[in-house]
């Protein structure tokens, strides 16, 4: 079975100040905290007046984005040159690994990721376009937990549509439990043996993913379980969802 590839590109200006915009006006979403983000990768933000017209706030925000990728024009091109040298030796091999433990059987549509490197603070990922987005300051370490949590997406959703047809495609983004799980999975099945023999990095979901708790248990930790267990794939992603399904509601914080 031929494996996904993964391609990287310059994210183009317009399309990084859009991705931008519209995350700093549309995102309320406290779980990512978007904002906080910004702020910290866009010192600049913090001295955006609240009271300014939404319009007034992006055109400051568009002129920031431009210095900023003007300013890292370079970098962004010496990236893609060493990020694609980096990613050589994991890609066969991660993608292989990785087909084989979601038993994917059949061919998939999934030949090439796009991997657009801009400058951004967050990496979003596309499940249509199939691709996703990072920037150039990443050390090998970051690149390649990245891209193997990134790209492990793309491949999980092609199996849950096998298991779980139903499920729409607006569920497959935040803050809907489809999304949720496929975020808790990249814990256990890229710490996993199988995948540690590859990667030197340990896998970190989001912080809040580890706070929700089942009596003295976390949710994560029941999950990892589940993952650990001596079950099929297809089992595991079932058993995984009926548990949460049963929990996530009723989570509570540590």
């Amino acid at each position: 079975m031929l494996v996904p590839k993964i391609k990287f590109k310059k994210l183009p200006l317009e399309e990084n100040i859009n991705i931008i915009l519209n995350a700093y006006f549309t995102s309320d979403n406290k779980i990512l905290d978007i904002h906080n983000l910004l702020s910290q990768y866009f010192p600049e933000f913090k001295n955006i007046d609240i009271n300014l017209s939404k319009k007034e706030k992006s055109t400051i925000i568009s002129n920031i984005i431009t210095n900023y990728y003007t300013d890292n024009i370079e970098n962004i091109d010496r990236a893609i040159e060493k990020y694609t040298k980096q990613w050589e030796f994991y890609n066969d091999i991660y993608f292989t690994k990785l087909v084989n433990y979601l038993n994917i059987t059949k061919q998939t549509d999934i030949k090439e990721i796009n991997c657009y490197i801009g400058m951004l603070p967050f990496f979003p990922r596309d499940l249509n376009s199939k691709s996703f987005i990072i920037n150039p300051h990443l050390n090998e370490l970051q690149l390649t937990q990245t891209c193997a949590h990134e790209t492990l997406h793309f491949l999980w959703f092609h199996k849950w549509k096998e298991l779980y047809p139903q499920t729409s495609k607006e569920e497959y983004e935040s803050p809907h439990l489809p999304w949720i799980y496929s975020e808790m999975v990249t814990d256990p099945i890229l710490n996993s043996s199988d995948f540690q023999k590859i990667f030197k990095f340990h896998e970190k979901a989001y912080p809040f993913l580890y706070t929700m708790i089942d009596g003295k248990k976390t949710l994560m930790e029941k999950i990892t379980e589940i993952y650990n267990s001596n079950f099929s794939i297809e089992d595991k992603i079932k058993k995984g969802y009926i548990y949460l399904k049963s929990n996530i509601s009723n989570k509570k914080e540590k």
